[in-house]
Order: structure tokens, then C-alpha cells, then sequence
């Protein structure tokens, strides 16, 4: 079995084996953040009796979760291991779940930014929304799908609030017609799905593989 803390100063250590409650760990840039976090997960696979499934670690970035998972495997050998990801992924295997409670198909396709540039350009170009207009109207559309106010932000670009709900009415009709979702729309439409959902995956030890692994075969 691995020292966890042979390599960690005393701060590190109480972060590791602290299991009182949440803990909330702040720290610069290369201090060692990813190590507590991963040797954390370790110590409590191997100290704390909980089994891998049973623990998601989400990142911001894929190369943030590859660093994460490629740190803990030598922790904790080539047996199971936990769920990591970013939020995207996580509120994917979310919304695959729950996609019906959301008048949505399971089977949804996610589009890349690029892809999803071009679906709202095309229901602009309907509306005849300038090209020089084209990117404001995107910023302020996934502002609202971030929960900002539309008519604020559409103000503060000197863009008619009711154009661009009605551009961003047509947008969303249009993706739920061809049955696929936008970056934001992970993330937002999560939300809608309320925490029930992540702690129903979390407690069904055999809800959060299965969707890993059906996640993986559609990529």
C-alpha cells in the first residue's frame, strides 16, 4: 500500500485525511492542489472503506481529468477506478438520465461550438441578422443560457432585446428538432434536472458506471 503523506507538508496532510465534512481547499498556482486532491480519493479508497464508483472528481478542463486519472491510477493499481471528468461530461451523463424529464431524447447530440455557431447563424440569417451583429448576438443568447438577464445584456450591446429573443426562440426550437444540445445547454439545462439527479447516480453504485461506459461507446 502507498504513503500517501510521505511527500506532503502538514497543511497537505490534514486536507487528505480530513473526513469531517466538506472541505474546501485553496492554493496557488503549483502548490500541489491535484496531488491532495488525487492522494485524498486514495487515502479514502484505501484508509476510508469507500469503493471507487462510489467518488466523481470534476475538473474544468479533459486535460486537467487525464492528469487527475493518470495520478491516481499508481495509487490505486489497475482495479476499478473513480469517475473524472469535467462538468460537461458529468452534466451529460445527467441529462442522458433524465433527458425525458426534459421533453428530450436520451440519445441527444452534443454539438461542438463551432457546430452550434452555425445552427444560430442560420436561424439568424432568417431573422436577417448582420454578420457584423452575429457574435453579439451569440454572446448575449449563451450569457441567458448562463443565467444572465437577456434584455440586459442585449442593452448593453445596443441590440433590440425582443430580436434576439426571438432569434434565440428559433434557435432552440431548431436544436430540439434536429435533437441535439449546445455547451450551454449541458450545463443550464443540468440545473433543471435538480441536485436529485447527481446524488441518485451517486448512491446507486450501478447508475454512474453503466452511464460512463455508455458515454464512452457513443464517442
Amino acid at each position: 500500500m502507498p504513503d500517501l503523506l510521505a511527500d506532503l507538508n502538514p497543511e497537505q496532510c490534514h486536507a487528505v485525511t480530513y473526513s469531517s465534512g466538506p472541505l474546501l481547499v485553496l492554493a496557488g498556482p503549483g502548490s500541489g492542489k491535484t496531488r491532495v486532491v488525487t492522494r485524498r480519493i486514495a487515502y479514502r479508497v484505501l484508509h476510508g472503506g469507500l469503493t471507487p464508483r462510489r467518488i466523481a472528481a470534476i475538473t474544468f478542463t479533459n486535460r486537467a481529468a487525464l492528469e487527475m486519472k493518470e495520478r491516481l491510477r499508481p495509487l490505486l493499481g489497475e482495479g476499478e477506478q473513480p469517475q473524472v471528468g469535467t462538468f460537461h461530461w458529468l452534466c451529460s451523463l445527467l441529462l442522458r438520465r433524465y433527458a425525458d424529464r426534459l421533453g428530450r431524447r436520451r440519445d441527444f447530440r452534443l454539438l461542438t461550438p463551432r457546430e452550434s455557431r452555425q445552427e444560430l447563424r442560420r436561424v439568424a440569417e432568417v431573422s436577417h441578422v448582420s454578420g457584423r451583429q452575429m457574435t453579439e448576438y451569440v454572446t448575449v443568447i449563451s450569457g441567458e443560457k448562463n443565467g444572465a438577464d437577456l434584455r440586459t445584456l442585449a442593452h448593453e450591446r445596443s441590440l433590440d432585446p425582443a430580436a434576439v429573443q426571438h432569434v434565440a426562440a428559433q434557435y432552440a426550437t431548431q436544436l430540439k428538432r434536429v435533437n441535439a444540445l449546445d455547451l450551454d445547454d449541458l450545463l443550464a439545462l443540468r440545473a433543471t434536472c435538480g441536485v436529485i439527479g447527481l446524488f441518485d447516480i451517486l448512491e446507486n453504485e450501478s447508475i454512474f458506471p453503466r452511464l460512463a461506459v455508455q458515454d464512452r461507446d457513443r464517442g
